[in-house]
């Protein structure tokens, strides 16, 4: 950790696997970078290491509201994402 900043939990959603930290995702997916998996939870990419990462809190936070399981909450937001690749697919091709 750099200056005191706690780490924070990330899920990885097509398995809903949660991690302690970026450095250990990073490290499962054999990434070498993990500010990548950061982008992408905070929305700058769609992916990192070839699949979808948000903060576990943050997901967690919203099966709790919902009164979703864990595993239903991760389907959602990957068919959220699925549905806006596919609309932004869908838009570049009409400009065409």
């Amino acid at each position: 950790m750099k200056n005191g900043t706690r780490a924070r939990a990330v899920v990885l959603l097509q398995t809903c696997e949660i991690f302690n930290s970026l450095t250990e995702a990073a490290e499962a997916v054999y990434l070498a970078d993990p500010s990548s998996i950061c982008r992408c939870c905070y929305g700058e990419r769609t992916t990192a290491g070839g699949v979808v990462w948000r903060f576990a809190d943050e997901i967690m936070q919203k099966a709790a509201c919902e009164g979703k399981t864990l595993r239903q909450v991760c389907d959602e937001e990957l068919l959220n994402i699925a549905h806006k690749v596919l609309y932004a697919q869908a838009r570049s091709g009409a400009r065409k």
